[in-house]
Formats: structure tokens, sequence, C-alpha cells
């Protein structure tokens, strides 16, 4: 009878360790590694390219959610308007011929993982327009976090400020003209930084052609050294 308590004992020590354990390989999960390639969209009324991207975790997950209903979308309104289009102007016509190329890379740092989207959009007219899609998950637990996560709350209005600064004097290499407009960067607020990637060296922002710029400026980033955010990060 003696030994019934250290059965006992050694049962609830292999319960909870097999607990811990699959919690573990949730983490794991969570963390998997994610592989990208890229596949061509040929369609009836619209063509492009997307990104495949595989692995497991809320990050992949996510990020493959994205793409999938951002395509339906597109698709839904090329099949709305092309068939007019054509039958207006020709089957032949340039502006009826829709386009949707989207990218993706993998940004990571100690902390994060990011899945960057890049996008390109042609419904017609004298150019398409591009912009990004940033999805970023913590290393440790795997779940998706916003600027929030990583900005102390108290230096938000202090990094925006920071931020805009940056954009009023950034000149791209071989231009000494300003190259936003000072009223777009002005309405910025910390929510506006919906788009960002954190690795060992900076933190990226990323913008949309035409939010702080002219159309010609395109999709662009804006790197910030980690060295001149220590006082803003948690």
């Amino acid at each position: 009878m003696k030994r019934a308590p250290v059965i006992i004992i050694v049962f609830l020590v292999s319960v909870a360790g097999l607990y811990f354990y699959g919690q573990r390989l949730l983490e794991i999960a969570d963390n998997a590694t994610i592989t990208i390639t890229s596949e061509e969209i040929r369609e009836e009324n619209y063509t492009g390219s997307k990104p495949v991207i595989a692995g497991e975790g809320r990050l992949a997950d996510a990020a493959r959610n994205y793409v999938v209903n951002l395509i339906a979308e597109f698709e839904a309104q090329a099949n709305a308007d092309v068939p007019a289009m054509r039958e207006d102007w020709g089957e032949d016509s340039p502006a009826a011929s829709y386009t949707i190329d989207l990218g993706a890379k993998m940004a990571e740092g100690e902390k994060t993982q990011s899945v960057i989207i890049t996008e390109y959009v042609y419904t017609g007219g004298a150019h398409g327009s591009s912009s990004y899609k940033v999805l970023t998950a913590s290393s440790e637990d795997g779940e998706l976090l916003s600027l929030s996560d990583v900005v102390k709350k108290d230096k938000q209005a202090a990094f925006t400020a920071l931020v805009k600064e940056k954009l009023n004097d950034w000149r791209p290499a071989g231009s000494d003209a300003p190259v936003v407009f000072p009223e777009d960067v002005a309405d910025l607020s910390f929510t506006s930084f919906e788009n960002w990637a954190l690795d060992n060296e900076n933190l990226t922002l990323y913008f949309a052609q035409y939010e702080v710029g002219p159309g010609v400026l395109g999709a662009f980033a804006l790197p910030i050294p980690l060295k001149e955010l220590t006082d803003f990060l948690l």
C-alpha cells in the first residue's frame, strides 16, 4: 500500500510532462518555418501572379487567408467589369485586361517574424497602383502583433513625431527635393502604421502609393535603425 502514493506521484508527473510537451509542440507549430514560392495566374478576365505560402501557425494562416481573400475580391471585380469593356472597346484593348501581381517575402528578428506582401493592381487607366500588406507575429508564441505591442504606450506620440520628421526629411538617392506631401504626413497618426516589420537592425514601416506622396513615388519602405529607437521599444 505504501507504493500507491509513489505511483500516483509518477502518474501526475507523467501527465504534467505530456501536457507541457503538447504545449511546446503547439508553440513549435506556431513558429514553424514558412516557405514562399510564386504561382502564375491566368484567368479569363485577369492575369497576374500570387505567392504560395507554406507553413503552419497563425502567421502563415493569416498570410494565406489575406492572399486568398484579396484575389477573390479582385476576381469578382474583374468578372463584373472586363466583359463589358471588351464588348465596348474590343478584345485586344489594354484597358480590358485587369492585372494583379502579388509577391511575398519573410523578415525575421529576435522577437518577431513577418510576411511582407507586395501588391500591384491594374484596372485600366494610365498605370496601376502599388501597396504593401505586412503581417507580423511573435517568435515566442506565434501571436499576431500590432505596432502597439512593441512600442511603449507612453512613447507612441513621440514615435509618431519621429516618423513624420524622417518622412519630411527623406531624400531618395539622387534627389535634393522633398518627395512627400507635408500635409499628408501631418495627417498620420500612430494607428496609420499598420504595416511594419522588425528585424535585428531596423523597424521598417511600409507605405502605399499615394499615402504620403505623389504617385510617382510608388509604394515604399522606411527603415528606422533600432539604435535610434532604444527608448521607444518594449
